[in-house]
């Protein structure tokens, strides 16, 4: 990794997509912060109070925006760990087999894996 951080990479049919396009622009906005903020794995503790600096909105909007993609199952947490769903399915840069993701996801954090959300991590 050299200075610009880590590689993140999106499909660009994300952008075309009747889901993405029937959110608000302020969560679409959040959507790419966190594809970025949450790493590779797409799962990672965050506190939403860190986001307003990163997003350019204020904490009410960011707040409103994070509801819309609980909502509509863009985005799962519980407390302080955040998911965002498919992150890890759709990661054009991480290993190609599902067992070695999950393997170095859950190396990656152990507090993420005592969440309850563990199940659907992987169910999804």
């Amino acid at each position: 990794m050299d200075d610009r951080g880590e590689f993140r990479g999106i499909y660009t049919a994300l952008v075309d997509s009747p889901e993405f396009q029937s959110l608000s622009a302020d969560a679409r906005l959040v959507l790419f912060v966190l594809k970025l903020a949450l790493g590779k794995t797409g799962i990672a503790v965050l506190y939403p109070g860190s986001l307003p600096d990163r997003v350019g909105l204020p904490l009410e909007r960011i707040t409103a925006a994070l509801d819309q993609l609980h909502q509509e199952n863009w985005l799962q947490s519980e407390r302080n760990v955040y998911w965002l769903r498919n992150g890890l399915r759709f990661e054009p840069s991480g290993p190609g087999k599902f067992a070695s993701r999950r393997e170095g996801s859950t190396a990656r954090g152990g507090a993420v894996m005592t969440a309850g959300i563990e199940t659907q991590i992987w169910m999804a």
